[in-house]
């Protein structure tokens, strides 16, 4: 299953390619259960793009947040229909129409290969992020072979050296 959501993932990437290309930064949303995906979603991102994330419950998204929103960013709200489906769709058209950002709503019908809801859905969805951000990522130059910062394994090293001999 998840050879064709990766499959099914980067055909999505490419239908919105120019749309992500052009996000200089990420924020993810999602509510309940969907919640941690979100949250490891965020992460991926920062490891792979030279670009800044930041995830939000989709209950606090639209409180103080909303006023750092802006046109360069791309908003990925994951939602089904158990958690707050109604709220994530007036989310979206909140911040397409009044910020004027390009909001992604992921759910269960996004990709042909996502399997109804289940026990394991989440490593589909985490597999759809992963592709994502990997594709950005490249599409932007960034070579995932190497670390951008290479010589924090330099400091990180030299610092633990140094607290083991004290």
């Amino acid at each position: 299953t998840l050879e064709q959501v990766r499959v099914d993932s980067e055909a999505w990437f490419y239908d919105h390619i120019e749309i992500l290309s052009q996000c200089e930064t990420f924020i993810f949303t999602a509510a309940g259960s969907n919640w941690p995906i979100v949250k490891e979603a965020e992460i991926k991102f920062m490891e792979m793009l030279p670009a800044l994330t930041q995830s939000f419950e989709l209950e606090e998204l639209v409180h103080g947040p909303q006023n750092a929103f802006g046109e360069n960013q791309g908003f990925f709200i994951l939602a089904d229909e158990n958690t707050q489906f109604e709220k994530a769709k007036q989310t979206q058209k909140f911040i397409e129409e009044a910020v004027g950002a390009r909001v992604f709503l992921i759910e269960e019908n996004t990709i042909p290969s996502f399997p109804k809801l289940n026990k394991f859905s989440f490593l589909t969805y985490l597999m759809f992020f992963q592709t994502q951000a990997y594709h950005i990522a490249i599409t932007k130059g960034r070579d995932l072979r190497f670390g951008t910062y290479p010589s924090v394994d330099e400091y990180i090293g030299r610092t633990i050296k140094k607290e083991e001999n004290q």
